[in-house]
């Protein structure tokens, strides 16, 4: 992070699949005795959305060891699944802001772009990658030096965050961070991943890149995988039109970025003329990694109590 600022607006994926193992690990939440899995039901207050955490669980204590890869992360360990229960509108309100699959953007200094505006876990703004120039597997550092892209991009963001009704101007949508996300979208191809590996177009549904706060991903914030995964689901979209055609349309979604490949899955119908994300899912690993404390001075400990019970007061 470049600013020292926080950001109560969206979800964090990685956050989120730390708290379910956390409760029952720290006896906020009990489980059955010998029970060989927890469902821990967490209620996101940023966007009021419910998240269901599945994970297996080792003599009382959220399993560690397992077989589960993620890309991006070093080693194996036991899964941790993720369900987004109704993820539409989590930042918005609505599932599309605009009501609108796709919408015309006229950003000044990029000119006008089709995009597609779509809020399921965090609010994210999509673009095709060809119409800026990109092939979709550019890398971050490469982006980031691209000066004239990272402005294109910025620009875009905030024109969308406008007319998704997050911010009330532009320019106060480039000094907020956060949603809505911004991304480019490609369709399967071959690449190359950070550490080299070579990814084959034929495990690929989809080619994406993602910035939040001015800042590429070398991963996929797990939020906005979602939201691409729901996105790919919804006909007419750019996402849509990128992705790789399949006949089961409930079947999980392989989106490729620079550290590889992340598997997502996206419960998506047509209802009455209107698209509904029913849930997305993924999944994470769970180990526990530090635990500590903060120390401070005795003298300030009444003035700080006294802040706290105002704030949940307050709340």
């Amino acid at each position: 992070m470049k600013k020292a600022e926080v950001d109560y607006s969206a979800n964090c994926g990685n956050m989120s699949s730390a708290m379910g193992p956390f409760a029952v690990d720290e006896g906020i939440f009990k489980v059955g005795a010998g029970s060989k899995e927890a469902v821990v039901r967490i209620h996101n207050t940023n966007t009021k959305k419910i998240i269901q955490a599945r994970f297996n669980m080792d003599e009382g204590l959220s399993e560690v060891d397992g077989d589960l890869a993620i890309p991006g992360v070093s080693g194996t360990g036991s899964p941790v699944r993720l369900e987004f229960l109704q993820p539409g509108g989590a930042s918005t309100g609505k599932l599309l802001p605009t009501g609108n699959v796709s919408d015309v953007l006229d950003v000044p200094g990029v000119g006008k772009l089709t995009v597609s505006m779509v809020d399921a876990a965090n609010a994210t703004v999509f673009v095709r990658a060809a119409d800026l120039g990109l092939t979709g597997i550019e890398m971050p550092d490469a982006l980031e030096a691209n000066t004239a892209i990272m402005q294109k991009l910025a620009a875009i963001r905030a024109q969308a965050a406008v007319a998704m009704g997050i911010t009330k101007t532009a320019e106060e949508a480039l000094k907020k961070g956060g949603t809505p996300f911004v991304g480019f979208i490609a369709g399967p191809q071959d690449a190359v991943t950070l550490t080299g590996d070579k990814l084959n177009e034929n495990d690929i549904d989809l080619t994406a890149r993602m910035l939040s706060n001015g800042q590429p991903h070398r991963a996929l914030p797990l939020t906005v995988t979602l939201c691409t995964a729901v996105a790919a689901r919804i006909e007419g979209s750019v996402v849509h039109a990128a992705t790789r055609a399949v006949s089961d349309k409930n079947a999980p979604i392989r989106i490729a970025m620079p550290s590889g490949i992340l598997t997502v899955a996206a419960d998506v119908k047509l209802k009455d003329g209107q698209w509904h994300a029913e849930q997305g899912a993924f999944y994470r690993t769970q180990r526990r990694l530090f635990e500590g404390y903060v120390y401070v001075r005795a003298s300030q400990v009444p003035r700080l109590v006294a802040a706290t019970r105002g704030k949940l007061k307050a709340a």
